[in-house]
């Protein structure tokens, strides 16, 4: 049976570490669950009350959540109900059923080529900003540095254009600066998914500007108020939450179950959806 689709993010969207939670300095949910461990210690929770909206809307809607993280890390991830299909990798990498559609990814690996720089060249042309992190691999698809320094609005705004000279694109999600080659999109990954299931509806969530290129394809979008993605947005500020932290969590899904339980509010016009992916440009 054709469902429409609630694509969302993950990380500082929909579940939230300790330390974000700190960073953020907002009230958090009154309680919440351990979503995830790391050797045997919690790293991140969902609020209660999410939980139960998101339960609730997966009565209407076909949840998929979308992550920069790898699929190692996303299986790190315990939610508390099932999803057929999951979106991991930037986009690199579909998972049905949690078993990673090869027909997605061959095509990925044949369009980085094509489309963006070598990871070295890029590497290079880093290397006189004299970044201060760990870099790291993201099981070969894009790599990230975890940075020991704050870096500057005008060092991003450098680093940025180097980057986008390249066919790659960046995003600083806390401590974490990834480069992402052009081809790896959230956005593309969800209209593969769409186009198997023939949804004709799509809400979508995400706070970082690596969640920018599925949310414009979606017919309501919503972004929390803390998010990278925030100071980015011209005239989209309608997709902003008032709340921050947990509290924009519950504040957008209780919105989409809202809209899902009384369809005339749903009075977005569907528009053609590879119209939309072709004409989607990076902020």
């Amino acid at each position: 049976m054709m469902r429409d689709i609630f694509a969302s993010d993950l990380d500082r969207t929909l579940i939230y570490s300790e330390t974000a939670i700190t960073q953020l300095e907002t009230t958090p949910s009154k309680t919440a669950t351990v979503i995830e461990y790391k050797n045997n210690k919690p790293l991140s929770v969902m609020g209660d009350h999410a939980i139960k909206l998101l339960q609730q809307i997966r009565n209407y809607l076909l949840f998929v959540p979308i992550t920069t993280r790898t699929l190692q890390q996303f299986e790190r991830i315990q939610l508390p109900f099932n999803h057929r299909y999951a979106v991991v990798a930037n986009g690199a990498q579909i998972l049905y059923n949690d078993k990673p559609l090869l027909e997605w990814e061959e095509r990925i690996k044949r369009e980085v080529p094509d489309k963006s720089g070598k990871k070295d060249e890029l590497l290079s042309h880093l290397f006189h900003f004299k970044i201060q992190g760990r870099l790291r691999e993201a099981d070969g698809w894009f790599f990230y540095y975890v940075l020991m320094e704050t870096l500057s609005d005008c060092q991003l705004a450098k680093i940025r254009l180097t980057a986008e000279g390249l066919g790659w694109r960046i995003s600083l999600q806390g401590r974490k600066l990834y480069f992402m080659p052009n081809p790896i999109s959230k956005g593309r990954a969800l209209q593969y998914i769409v186009e198997k299931e023939g949804a004709q509806y799509l809400f979508g969530a995400g706070d970082s500007l690596l969640d920018y290129d599925f949310l414009q394809i979606c017919d309501q979008s919503f972004v929390p108020a803390h998010g990278e993605l925030v100071q980015h947005l011209k005239n989209s500020s309608h997709w902003l939450t008032k709340e921050k932290g947990m509290l924009a969590t519950e504040e957008f899904l209780t919105k989409i179950l809202q809209t899902v339980t009384n369809p005339e509010d749903q009075t977005g016009e569907r528009s053609d959806l590879r119209q939309k992916i072709q004409s989607i440009q990076p902020l």
